[in-house]
């Protein structure tokens, strides 16, 4: 596993990014880590985003020193993930397109309408 990237995003975000490859096991550290910064509850971070292969932190640049959210950002980047990352159910969302629940695809793409 590669040595976790933190990029910034602005005045407000940095982009922690575990790996380029798309993995179960560099999502699962994603995971992990997005949901240790969340529990750590730093002091003027607004939300913690996580993707398949990276996380968002935003922040309050007003209320948050830069140097102590990297360094705890690089803290929690280096720990190990916790397998139970792993173990979790996917998330299903269930989508409708067409009929009664999309009636007006058939006007807006003419070429569906088959």
């Amino acid at each position: 596993m590669t040595v976790p990237r933190i990029v910034p995003a602005g005045d407000s975000a940095l982009i922690v990014e575990f790996d380029e490859r798309i993995d179960p096991v560099v999502n699962a550290r994603t995971v992990a880590f997005a949901d240790a910064i969340h529990a750590a509850n730093i002091p003027g971070v607004r939300d913690v985003a996580p993707s398949f292969r990276s996380v968002a932190v935003y922040f309050d640049p007003l209320r948050t020193r830069y140097d102590a959210l990297m360094a705890a950002l690089e803290e929690h980047a280096a720990r190990p993930a916790a397998d139970a990352a792993a173990d979790r159910d996917p998330i299903r969302i269930p989508v409708c397109y067409g009929g009664e629940l999309g009636p007006d695809l058939a006007e807006r793409w003419p070429r569906s309408r088959k």
